[in-house]
């Protein structure tokens, strides 16, 4: 495991937002809109990954909301994703890896005060990703990802990294 890519400091240089992290910015991006600035930490504190096996970022929106990402390396694996607003909050768990999924839990609540659960079944999104990506090659449909999403996703990227590496706040450009 130690030759993944995405446990080097030259490819991966604030430690698991490279593998997972990204991956919630895209979520957070395409929800909040464009990016203002990142303050983030990666540290070494339970294992030997040169990059760090824990990573966190919180990103300001220009919308004013706030985004929080924390990336564990060391741990056992877990994937949730959660929004909270002023009239409620749901939160999506991954049953298992997205290399071996097993589905979702959705928890929610809204102002009623009662948390709603439900059972998603399996998908393969890696998959859907690349089938996506291959349909806009061919002109059979738009990639679902917008082309400014993408470069609003790299900027705020490039400023986790910049801010790691400082321990400062940084405007993403």
């Amino acid at each position: 495991m130690t030759d993944n890519w995405r446990l080097g400091p030259g490819d991966a240089p604030a430690g698991g937002m490279t593998a997972t992290g990204i991956h919630v910015f895209d979520l957070a991006t395409a929800m909040l809109g464009e990016p203002e600035s990142a303050l983030a930490s990666a540290e070494t504190l339970a294992s030997t990954m040169p990059n760090g096996d824990t990573a966190c970022a919180m990103v300001k929106y220009k919308s004013g909301a706030i985004a929080f990402i924390s990336a564990l390396s060391a741990t056992p694996f877990i994937s949730r994703f959660a929004v909270y607003g002023s009239k409620g909050w749901i939160e999506i768990r991954d049953k298992a890896h997205v290399e071996h999924p097993r589905g979702w839990i959705v928890q929610k609540c809204f102002e009623e005060d009662v948390i709603d659960f439900q059972d998603v079944p399996a998908s393969q999104p890696v998959r859907d990703n690349l089938e996506a990506f291959a349909d806009a090659i061919a002109g059979v449909a738009p990639y679902p990802i917008r082309p400014e999403e993408i470069i609003r996703n790299t900027a705020v990227m490039q400023a986790v990294f910049e801010s790691a590496k400082t321990g400062s706040q940084v405007a993403v450009p």
